[in-house]
């Protein structure tokens, strides 16, 4: 059975040049989401996460979002997307309940949050990072 962290995988040993990802600001390649996922996978253990750990999502499903959510798969982590359309106490019941090791949230929905990162500054964060198998 292939998941999705193979066939990423497998598209960025295959197709590495081609387009996974578009946004309003740039374009992912299947390499750059691989290497963007590695990197996330890298940091995430650097903060105590590995397999089993939660790891919450509170953004507009970005591509950064998508590469986060893959990193973790590479640890083994669950991941916890979050409804971002849910008021702040709903929000921090689940994050709370969940009880998620780290959690990236968009600039707008951060005030308040229990966030680890913005997504709008994942590309800095994963770059401190060599990326991880």
């Amino acid at each position: 059975m292939q998941t999705i962290l193979d066939a990423i995988g497998r598209h960025a040993a295959e197709r590495g040049g081609e387009r996974a990802y578009w946004t309003p600001g740039r374009a992912w390649t299947f390499a750059e989401l691989w290497d963007a996922a590695g990197r996330a996978a890298a940091g995430l253990a650097q903060r105590g996460v590995g397999r089993g750990a939660r790891v919450a999502c509170l953004t507009k499903h970005t591509a950064e979002c998508v590469a986060l959510v893959l990193g973790a798969c590479r640890l083994g982590a669950v991941c916890m997307p979050v409804n971002w359309r849910l008021a702040p106490g709903e929000i921090d019941c689940i994050v709370k309940d969940g009880r998620a090791r780290f959690m990236m949230a968009d600039k707008a929905f951060a005030p308040g949050m229990p966030v680890s990162l913005v997504t709008e500054e994942f590309a800095a964060w994963t770059s401190a990072f060599e990326p991880i198998a």
